[in-house]
């Protein structure tokens, strides 16, 4: 009995002891790219197939950015999926339009071109067959700019001229007329003036037609001398010739003609 009595204080300091140190706690670096990654898979699980996409687009777009454009890639495959797979309630004409083209794009910065084609392909294949028919200008310019930075100009101006069929079929003239002269304005950048020419003959009023172009002229004319720190003068010219008939059929040659179907115009979250 009295040896146990004499143990006890020991035990006790031994335990004190071990109370008094203290272990640091030590933590790996977490991975953001990883987490990153697992995001791309968790947002594959949304329900809604609008929300999908756009998660899936952003996540991708951040990881072409911080440098791994192989993950992106394989993120852009999921993103393929929700469009390949989604109903025809689940997206407007407009949002899978835009869809298709935002995943050429981003495809196209993570330096997947055959990836990037067939999206584009696919888009230019939903619009030739959108109706009506009159809908379809106003999503051209959307396109062509995409194939203007995948396949080049020559690729981008058949498009555009391709599109003087369905432009004759808007019904009202206004619209018609701000689709025509958008049009030309890329075919003459384009450097492809026969198929601009035979684009505003779509308008039948050849007065339009002339007064439109020279309306064209001057605008280039003070555009290219206020890049020179020059002058342009345009009253002798407008005294030269004739007033138009009717003023007010003149276009409004700053004015965007169409609907963006990039990514940062529809997609993009800054969250």
């Amino acid at each position: 009995m009295r040896a146990t009595i004499f143990a006890l204080p020991t035990i006790f300091l031994l335990i004190t002891g071990c109370g008094n140190t203290v272990v640091q706690p030590t933590y790996q670096g977490i991975d953001s790219d990883r987490l990153l990654h697992l995001a791309g898979h968790e947002a594959g699980e949304i329900a809604s197939a609008r929300e999908r996409l756009a998660r899936q687009f952003n996540i991708a777009n951040r990881e072409t950015s911080n440098g791994h454009s192989e993950d992106a890639r394989k993120t852009l495959i999921g993103a393929r999926q929700t469009l390949e797979s989604a109903g025809q309630k689940d997206f407007t004409d407009h949002e899978r339009l835009a869809g298709w083209i935002s995943l050429s794009e981003l495809n196209r910065e993570a330096a997947d071109v055959n990836a990037a084609g067939a999206s584009l392909d696919k888009a230019i294949e939903y619009l030739n067959k959108l109706l009506p028919v009159y809908a379809r200008p106003e999503y051209v310019h959307g396109i062509a700019r995409e194939v203007n930075a995948l396949r080049g100009e020559k690729e981008s101006a058949k498009l555009i001229a391709a599109a003087a069929n369905w432009v004759v079929e808007m019904p009202q003239e206004p619209t018609r007329r701000q689709a025509l002269v958008s049009f030309c304005y890329e075919l003459f950048r384009c450097n492809d003036y026969e198929n601009a020419v035979k684009m505003l003959q779509c308008e039948k009023d050849a007065s339009w037609r002339s007064d439109t172009l020279i309306a064209m002229s001057d605008r280039e004319r003070s555009i290219a001398a206020r890049r020179s720190g020059g002058i342009f003068n345009i009253s002798s010219e407008s005294s030269a010739r004739q007033a138009p008939a009717d003023s007010s059929t003149l276009i409004d040659m700053d004015r965007q003609f169409g609907k963006q179907l990039d990514f940062k115009s529809n997609f993009r979250s800054n969250k």
